[in-house]
């Protein structure tokens, strides 16, 4: 759009525009704009937001007369339209890439949880079996992980645990016996021993009196 304000003598009316193409709805939206040139004699430039909601960016220029003195200011306004549907179009993009960065968040972290805390309720569920007594409960080790260092150690626990159980039971075994024969040396003993009193008196009485 290509835009001309002629006369700038006396104040600002921005009905004296001139336009190429259609008119302008509300052309009072220029006054500042043009009002800012007429004052500084310099470009300028600003983003005009119409009526109709298609923004529009409006340069302005001052043409200068032979005496250096503004005679017209020439408006060139480019639709930003097409930079508001890019921006819109971004906006779904970075919302639909949000969406979809954060189901696949949920998505790994589901699985990551439940790579987690599967071997932990393994891990929870054999050291209840040990707890109620059975030695013989293991963890199968998934992954190479601290988790899967841990199944490893909890293995080797029960392993050792079983053969600490062997073991106590064999030293009951040998303690067993050994009390057993204790006591069936002083069940013999008892008998025994006046067996021989008895004996000793009688070889005494036959070397006095054959």
């Amino acid at each position: 759009r290509v835009m001309l304000y002629p006369n700038l003598a006396g104040p600002i009316a921005p009905e004296r525009l001139l336009t190429t193409g259609d008119p302008i709805a509300n052309p009072q939206a220029l006054a500042q704009l043009v009002q800012k040139v007429h004052i500084t004699d310099h470009d300028e430039s600003a983003v005009i937001h119409w009526d109709s909601g298609n923004d529009e960016t409006v340069n302005a220029f001052p043409l200068m007369g032979a005496n250096d003195k503004t005679l017209a200011i020439l408006l060139v306004g480019s639709s930003r339209q097409i930079y508001t549907e890019l921006r819109s179009e971004i906006r779904s993009a970075a919302l639909f890439a949000s969406g979809a960065g954060l189901l696949l968040a949920v998505l790994l972290s589901s699985i990551a949880a439940v790579r987690v805390t599967k071997p932990v309720e393994e891990l929870a569920n054999a050291a209840r079996e040990v707890a109620a007594g059975n030695l013989d409960a293991q963890v199968t080790a998934h992954t190479n992980d601290e988790l899967g260092v841990l199944a490893d150690a909890f293995n080797r626990m029960t392993r050792d645990l079983i053969e600490h159980r062997e073991r106590l039971v064999q030293a009951e075994r040998v303690a067993a016996w050994r009390e057993l024969a204790r006591r069936l040396a002083h069940e013999l003993k008892n008998p025994l021993f006046p067996l021989q009193l008895t004996v000793e008196n009688l070889m005494r009485s036959r070397e006095q009196s054959p």
